[in-house]
């Protein structure tokens, strides 16, 4: 039965997006074919200094690593990039035109239509536009990732303006309000573009967080345009349980974290033996 009533909210909810597009986007827009041509074109613009941004991240993260393996001697993964492979490091048209339904939803019954040159500077003022998140092994390696991105001593984000500060999923108590579930340090840097800027997103989180989070982010979206999911019986069950197997994973990841450096104290304390 829940089934069936997310997917007759999904249509309820692409009615929804439909109908503020014709009310408020230019004309030439409202078709989903014409708007996803002329959205590419801006996504074009931008990819090359969000490109540029991943490399230089994907490069410090090298450099990151090959402290730590010299540090602890021992063979892991470390971390990964999951979303900045090609067509993913910037949103869809479709998730751009969702997004700007989404945020016209207050708009009033009698406000103007909106220009085309709006549009453009409402989806380059998005602080999420361009993503990426980077997959830790351990907690210990989130935190030691977000310490150093700001510290003034690498200065790797130093020439990139952030100004809404790291936000914290995990610890903020403003930040987990409710039955949220996902847990991750993530914050929003503005890129350079000719007189403009446009927002990229950067999450930091564990491997246990990302694969709770990509399994529960239909449930999610689902959420977030349905304002009163729960009037829901059933969808509230489920948000309940999938709560609890988020903090369930936290813990985990905890316990993993604390595992991990007595390993590393246990590893180190041998070799100061065998020396």
């Amino acid at each position: 039965m829940l089934t069936t009533n997310l997917l007759a909210k999904e249509v309820m909810m692409s009615d929804e997006i439909n109908t503020i597009v014709e009310r408020l986007f230019p004309e030439r827009l409202i078709d989903p074919n014409t708007f996803d041509q002329w959205c590419r074109r801006i996504r074009s613009d931008i990819f090359g200094d969000a490109a540029n941004l991943l490399a230089k991240l994907e490069n410090w993260l090298e450099e990151q690593k090959g402290t730590l393996k010299a540090s602890e001697q021992l063979k892991r993964d470390y971390w990964e990039i999951f979303g900045g492979n090609g067509e993913t490091l910037i949103k869809t048209p479709q998730s751009i035109r969702s997004k700007l339904a989404r945020d016209f939803k207050t708009e009033s019954i009698t406000a103007e239509r909106k220009t085309e040159e709006f549009l453009r500077t409402k989806i380059l003022e998005f602080s999420d536009l361009g993503r990426i998140r980077i997959v830790t092994d351990f907690f210990s390696d989130t935190s030691l990732l977000k310490e150093n991105m700001f510290d003034a001593t690498t200065r790797f984000l130093q020439t990139y303006e952030c100004p809404k500060g790291i936000k914290d999923f995990v610890f903020d108590p403003s930040m987990r309000d409710g039955l949220k579930g996902h847990r991750a340090f993530q914050f929003s840097v503005r890129i350079p573009l000719d007189t403009e800027t446009f927002g990229f997103e950067i999450q930091l989180m564990t491997r246990l967080q990302h694969a709770w989070d990509r399994h529960n982010h239909p449930f999610y979206e689902w959420q977030r345009e349905t304002p009163n999911w729960q009037g829901n019986a059933k969808a509230v069950e489920l948000a309940v349980n999938d709560f609890a197997c988020a903090e369930t994973l936290h813990l985990v990841d905890r316990q993993a974290d604390q595992n991990w450096q007595s390993l590393k104290n246990f590893l180190q304390e041998a070799r100061s033996t065998d020396e």
